[in-house]
């Protein structure tokens, strides 16, 4: 179903339309081991929350804050400020480069992205585009008085939504993204999750929420002393950032690492938030739930023999996967302090490796953290990548070399040299592979 052009969405309650939270708990990366407290920390985040569908040419940006008209609706500001997120996706939808558009200062980005809200092609982001619009029933054009006095009749065909919290702008979508917020995902979850599991970390941004459970009753030795659990972990973004997941989870009680088991290289369940129906949703989720805990528990086994492979140069091993993975120098010394770690007889396995890599992924922020722990969970079932041979010279080459001998010129010439030419070795040319 469409909502009409320019409807303030009331997607989210203002503060004052809900009673207060029963305590007040902070918001962002922290461990909780209570799924009802991950539940209240989410919805204590939605108070302010609040959308609106609105044409994009009705869209103004004043003094680097963004206008429109259904924005003087809200509880909150009638100009919003842009989040880092927020502009970014601004520009992707009006064919502005972000990093240049953040650079300029904020009189420079107004007159650009005015006139490019103006005339910018439809959206082209990649397959969201708007889908055709059923004819509006409208008792004359729509006219829009901009916070300068101009009029300004918008094109009805393209509409944005926009999302915002407070008096902040944190996402810029389609008219065809379908909401699946954080509380809703939670509520949906606590249908279907069975008892006994627990928040081991929870991680709640303006871009994501991450939220990883583990089944405590049932640890599996994989090393003397070293317990693993299976779980799952489930993501979401309500502003276009990533798909909703749910991902295979084995977790290692020791140093609280969590790997990621992609099934056939996907999520159990991976949504864009196109075409969601409630009903379907619940159904998919609940298979997704039962197929992750299977997934993970059927993972134990190739994770003992990880205990038994052995990787004979990690050095070259890191080397490539940063090259593979486009992983930074720093987090690559961090993995290797990590590994220092672990047990000796386990350095140089690729159980060690893995537990090198997720332990510092700890230290990264919540969607690179997930995105190396979905690395180890494939390493773990295609093992480490091949590194390149060493050079090593030829056998010919590597034969004593003849005595220069004196030219009919008296210049000396050695082996390869040409009369009057430079040495080849000299011009970078190397032995042969």
């Amino acid at each position: 179903m469409h909502l009409p052009t320019g409807q303030l969405l009331a997607g989210r309650p203002s503060p004052s339309q809900l009673p207060p939270a029963t305590s007040q708990l902070p918001l962002g990366l922290a461990p909780t081991g209570d799924f009802d407290h991950a539940r209240e920390r989410v919805r204590q985040d939605a108070l302010d929350k609040w959308d609106a569908l609105t044409p994009r040419a009705a869209v103004w940006l004043h003094e680097g804050k963004v206008w429109f008209p259904e924005a003087a609706q809200s509880d909150f500001a009638s100009f919003l400020a842009p989040t880092s997120w927020a502009t970014s996706q601004l520009c992707q939808r009006l064919g502005i480069p972000a990093p240049y558009f953040k650079r300029c200062p904020p009189r420079l980005r107004d007159v650009q992205f005015n006139h490019w809200v103006q005339h910018a092609l439809r959206d082209g982001d990649g397959g969201d585009a708007d889908e055709a619009l059923p004819p509006e029933e409208e008792d004359g054009p729509l006219v829009i008085r901009r916070p300068n006095g101009m009029e300004t009749q918008p094109e009805p065909s393209e509409r944005w939504l926009l999302r915002a919290k407070g008096d902040a702008l944190r996402g810029v979508l389609s008219a065809r993204y379908a909401r699946l917020d954080n509380d809703c995902l939670l509520d949906c979850l606590a249908r279907v999750l069975p008892p006994g599991f627990a928040v081991d970390w929870f991680s709640l941004n303006d871009e994501s929420l991450h939220l990883r459970l583990v089944d405590t009753r049932t640890p599996r030795q994989v090393l003397p002393g070293d317990d693993l659990m299976v779980g799952l972990h489930v993501g979401n973004s309500e502003v276009g950032r990533r798909a909703v997941t749910v991902d295979a989870l084995v977790y290692r009680l020791v140093c609280q690492n969590g790997l990621i088991r992609l099934v056939k290289g996907k999520s159990l369940m991976h949504r864009r938030h196109l075409y969601l129906s409630a009903p379907r949703f619940q159904e998919v989720l609940q298979g997704a739930v039962v197929g992750a805990l299977d997934a993970a528990a059927g993972f134990l086994d190739q994770l003992q023999a990880a205990t038994r492979t052995p990787v004979p140069d990690v050095a070259s091993v890191l080397e490539t996967l940063g090259r593979q993975e486009a992983l930074s120098r720093n987090f690559l010394e961090a993995v290797a302090e990590s590994l220092k770690a672990e047990p000796a007889s386990q350095q140089d396995t690729v159980w060690g490796l893995v537990n090198g890599l997720t332990q510092a992924a700890q230290r990264l922020p919540a969607d690179e953290r997930y995105g190396v722990e979905a690395l180890a969970g494939r390493l773990i079932e295609s093992g480490p990548p091949k590194t390149s041979a060493p050079k090593v010279p030829s056998p010919k080459l590597l034969q004593p070399r003849p005595m220069p001998q004196p030219s009919s010129n008296g210049a000396r010439l050695g082996n390869g040299q040409a009369k009057g030419g430079e040495n080849a070795f000299s011009q970078g040319a190397g032995y042969a592979n």
